[in-house]
């Protein structure tokens, strides 16, 4: 059976992109189990749906392509990242993907803080789709920052300005 790798296409500020989902040749070699075949991946997602109705399954896969657009791209160490670079990353893949209107998708998602970020994180864990060191706690995700804070449009403008300047 064919096997995928997790990714995205990840739409940047000025143009930049990422590629995303990818097949995996037979001499590729990927740690832990965010190898998957498509039966397997989508069996995972409905089982993890169908036990927590909290978060829309949108929010699920936003979470999985931020996790690798902090590895890849924000941190570009294409290893394992910490609950807080993690949020750092979710907030800046947020921004690029829904601009000002971020804090609106994440509630109609069911997120409305980082912890919620935090659970769907370690129902992915639970799921094995991601994965967690012995040091990745549910408290790394805890008061992180603040929605209306870090979604708004006078910080928004900054980064682009920054980012593109």
């Amino acid at each position: 059976s064919t096997e995928y790798v997790f990714g995205s296409i990840f739409p940047l500020r000025c143009g930049r992109t990422v590629a995303g989902w990818r097949e995996l040749s037979s001499s590729s070699q990927v740690k832990g189990r965010s190898v998957y075949t498509e039966s397997e991946a989508s069996r995972a997602m409905r089982e993890l749906l169908a036990r927590d109705k909290r978060y829309h399954a949108r929010a699920y896969v936003f979470v999985r392509e931020a996790v690798a657009y902090a590895s890849q791209v924000v941190y570009a160490t294409g290893t394992h990242v910490s609950g807080r670079e993690l949020l750092e990353a979710i907030r800046l893949y947020a921004l690029d993907r829904f601009g000002l209107l971020a804090e609106a998708v994440f509630e109609e998602w069911g997120v409305r803080s980082t912890e919620d970020f935090g659970e769907i994180v370690f129902n992915l864990i639970d799921a094995e789709i991601l994965s967690k060191t012995d040091e990745d706690s549910r408290e790394d995700f805890c008061g992180v920052y603040e929605f209306p804070e870090v979604f708004n449009a006078g910080r928004y403008w900054a980064e682009v300005l920054e980012t593109c300047g």
